[in-house]
């Protein structure tokens, strides 16, 4: 059965992806996750590397392929002269360490999904659908400043994220290859505030079921966003074949660019009843009323810009291996919220290293040859720096492409990122973590008219 080259494939597998990605039950992948690195500005960037490009240390600016796309740099469409379909997914190991606490975390979602086809031997285009910032983060803190008052605690907690669409083609002159991507963001941040006065007394009201401590008086603070934007991916890519050898040569370079983000936003303030447990907490209204509410305002965002510059080697066939370096800057200085900045903010810098080798794609006999292996390694000096302390991340990277047949250019894509991010200095958080990625790339022709039927 010639179930792999019919477009039935894509469509089942598009549908059954798109009804998990929407699903009622999508918001519980990431719900135990808490990254408290993502209560600044809109959250964590989600490092959304298709496999292959993980694999290779997060190389992406000089990255082609004939049949695994690349839309981190839009002129890579050029090169596919198959129609390419992929979907990826993520399961995240933590490990949290704190100055007085550690513990085990984990994360599983959708990565990405596309859609990526040659529409001639010169132009190429592709859309796709992946998460593009999230916020998931729960936080405490504690004061006594107010001798009446006594012990106040606070309660920091946020969820969200956002979404991005993006649409792009690009367009190949001689050895020259230029593209682009438009993008639609989009998304919602829940963050809330609990002011919670453990030294009064609570009003007995016999609503609350859940633990052994007692209710306290507390204030709730809600504030919600409504996030859209549109952003800019522009690309570049210039090949050419040197020396006696003629290895192929790849100057690869990006810019990304969001435009017009926009924050729709209101808060409410309610007083009531706050009480927890290490399984539940809850909180009840004393009044109808709020007793704050605000109107619902438009806040322009000014968001970072990021560069990418990246050169690569490939054997003459660009079939059998291929090593390639990434260097990256973004403007995260530049980060603004209704023009006031974000004092944690700062410019980063980062590099990725990758290569990769396969020994035989035409043997037969064993399989082990036909599989594509990837290495790679990176180092970011992060955007945050918090108490004089940079919270860096690196790691090194391992992936394998899988054929799924031998008649065809199928491949099972699998990578494995093992790193660290942050610091334990001043009091502050360090994540150790694991993640794999597992993406299905599935090729097919579109668009070649048929010679015979």
């Amino acid at each position: 059965m010639k179930f792999w080259n019919t477009t039935n494939l894509f469509s089942a597998v598009f549908t059954v992806v798109i009804f998990a990605l929407y699903s009622p039950n999508a918001e519980a992948q990431i719900e135990n996750l808490n990254d408290v690195y993502s209560f600044y500005g809109t959250g964590t960037p989600y490092t959304n590397y298709f496999a292959t490009n993980r694999g290779l240390g997060h190389l992406t600016a000089p990255v082609r392929s004939v049949i695994n796309p690349n839309p981190k740099n839009p002129a890579s469409y050029t090169a596919l002269t198959l129609t390419a379909f992929d979907v990826g997914v993520d399961f995240d190991g933590y490990q949290v360490n704190g100055s007085n606490t550690s513990g085990n975390t984990s994360d599983f979602g959708i990565s990405y999904i596309s859609l990526a086809f040659p529409l001639n031997e010169k132009w190429g285009a592709g859309f796709g659908i992946n998460p593009f910032s999230k916020v998931n983060y729960n936080l405490n803190s504690t004061s006594n400043t107010n001798e009446d008052i006594g012990l106040e605690r606070s309660l920091f907690r946020g969820s969200g994220g956002m979404s991005q669409i993006r649409f792009g083609t690009g367009y190949k002159v001689k050895n020259l290859s230029l593209g682009a991507n438009f993008s639609y963001l989009f998304g919602t941040n829940e963050n809330e505030i609990f002011e919670i006065y453990e030294d009064l007394a609570a009003p007995d009201l016999n609503i609350f079921n859940i633990g052994d401590l007692s209710p306290s008086p507390a204030v709730k603070k809600s504030f919600s966003s409504l996030l859209q934007g549109f952003g800019w991916d522009f690309g570049a890519q210039y090949q050419k074949q040197l020396g006696k050898a003629r290895n192929m040569w790849t100057i690869g370079a990006t810019a990304s660019l969001v435009s017009n983000l926009n924050s729709k936003e209101y808060s409410i303030w309610d007083r009531g009843i706050y009480q927890e447990s290490e399984s539940a907490t809850q909180f009840s209204a004393l009044d109808d009323d709020p007793i704050f509410l605000t109107d619902t305002i438009s806040i322009p965002i000014t968001f970072p810009s990021t560069y990418t510059l990246g050169f690569a080697i490939a054997d003459s066939n660009q079939t059998k291996w291929m090593a390639g370096l990434d260097l990256k800057y973004s403007t995260w200085a530049n980060y603004e919220k209704n023009g006031i900045g974000v004092p944690e903010y700062q410019n980063s810098f980062g590099i990725s290293i990758g290569a990769s080798i396969t020994p035989d794609r035409f043997k037969l006999k064993s399989f082990w040859s036909r599989v594509e292996y990837r290495f790679g390694l990176y180092y970011d000096n992060g955007h945050l720096n918090i108490l004089d302390n940079n919270i860096n991340q690196y790691g090194l990277t391992f992936g394998m492409g899988i054929p799924l047949s031998f008649k065809t250019y199928n491949k099972l894509n699998l990578s494995f990122d093992a790193g660290q991010k942050g610091t334990v200095k001043s009091d502050l958080i360090s994540q150790n973590y694991f993640k794999a990625t597992m993406g299905m790339t599935f090729n097919s022709k579109w668009f070649v008219k048929r010679r015979y039927d």
